[in-house]
């Protein structure tokens, strides 16, 4: 056992946590805002989603950001808008219905 201990080298920490500071700069960019903090813009977010056996297909109810609105309905995307879950960076096309009560 004496033999090996000899051969490893000590790991220099300081030069690692510079490392892993300069990658997340490089991959993680730095926002200061939840709108503007992947590389989609973030207009709302899901209250309540889940599946409906009534109609076949997932259903959900969310907000909207007022200031996003007027940029949505001008795009010639007819309502489609990308969902994605908070954990994943999957995204899916969800169809927007705009209810005003």
């Amino acid at each position: 056992m004496e033999r090996w201990s000899s051969i490893i080298i000590p790991i220099d920490v300081i030069m690692l946590r510079e490392y892993r500071n300069t990658m997340r700069k490089l991959w993680l960019p730095e926002t200061t805002t939840i709108r503007q903090s992947c590389s989609r813009e973030v207009i709302g977010f899901v209250r309540d989603g889940d599946f409906s056996f009534l109609l076949g297909q997932s259903k959900a109810l969310g907000y909207i950001a007022m200031s996003a609105l007027p940029n949505l309905l001008s795009l010639k995307s007819k309502g489609k808008v990308l969902i994605r879950n908070t954990n994943s960076k999957q995204y899916r096309i969800g169809i927007l219905e705009i209810i005003t009560e």
